[in-house]
This record gives C-alpha cells, structure tokens and sequence, in this order.
C-alpha cells in the first residue's frame, strides 16, 4: 500500500490525532488529572476504517502513557477491548479505591 501513517500527541488539547497520508483519519481524546489519563473517545473516520489504524492509535496512547508514568482510565469501548486482548498492558489501568 505505501501509505504514510503518522500519530501526534497534542498535549495542549489532550489528544492523540491519527494521519494517513497527511490527512486527519482518527483521533483518541482523554483526560488528564495528575497521572490518571481517562480515555473517552476513539475513532477513526470513514474510509480509514477496518484497516487496524485504530488499534495503532490506541498502541501509541498507551506507549506515550507508560513513558509518562500515566495510569489509564479505559472509558472508552475500544481502549477497553484493546487492552482485554493485550494482558501486557493491563497495568496500566488505574486501580479503583475500595
């Protein structure tokens, strides 16, 4: 295919956007509250779908959390499912108090 895959993390606006070719083809968006990052919304757009970008959009969040020390907060379905499939990652996700 060739095509050109980018992520960016825009610390000031709390997301991370997903380019294909320099075009805008997803974003993941959180929180961030101290070191919790709650991860609320991913998507890819349109015709970028159904080609695995959105679990590299999620690989990279979670990469760019554990570099920070950042513990997650899986708000979002795809995080969710993401992380059930990949046990490695599972640590990164914030306890809750008991």
């Amino acid at each position: 295919m060739g095509e050109s895959i980018e992520i960016r993390h825009d610390e000031d606006h709390s997301k991370f956007d997903l380019f294909v070719d320099g075009q805008v083809a997803g974003v993941l968006e959180y929180r961030l509250d101290g070191s919790v990052a709650t991860m609320f919304h991913t998507e890819v757009f349109g015709a970028f779908g159904g080609r695995g970008l959105g679990a590299a959009l999620v690989r990279n969040a979670l990469d760019v959390a554990r570099s920070r020390g950042w513990s997650i907060v899986p708000a979002c379905w795809f995080v969710r499912d993401y992380i059930r499939a990949h046990d490695a990652d599972a640590d990164l996700v914030a306890s809750t108090p008991s």
